[in-house]
């Protein structure tokens, strides 16, 4: 491979402390404190996390909706890593 690879980014960050994410939770009537949600969680996007969503809020500060992009492969894409978030942190 010698240096010919280039690694193509096909995700986002989904934490509070990105301003996209930030804005989303506090225009919803949420709260960002010391980069979490409410002080507690730093994600800002899960299947789960029931405590910051309709119906124990008023909204859904942690948001399930995926982000979703499309990357078109060619055979010069040797390979593809897939992997939850936990793995890089």
């Amino acid at each position: 491979l010698n240096g010919s690879v280039k690694p193509i980014c096909i995700s986002e960050t989904h934490k509070a402390t990105e301003e996209s994410e930030k804005r989303r939770i506090t225009e919803a009537g949420g709260m960002v404190m010391k980069g979490r949600v409410y002080g507690d969680l730093s994600i800002s996007r899960a299947v789960g996390d029931r405590n910051y969503k309709i119906p124990k809020q008023d909204a859904d500060y942690v948001s399930s909706d995926p982000f979703i992009m499309e990357t078109h492969l060619t055979h010069h894409h040797l390979f593809a890593i897939i992997a939850s978030d936990g793995l890089w942190e």
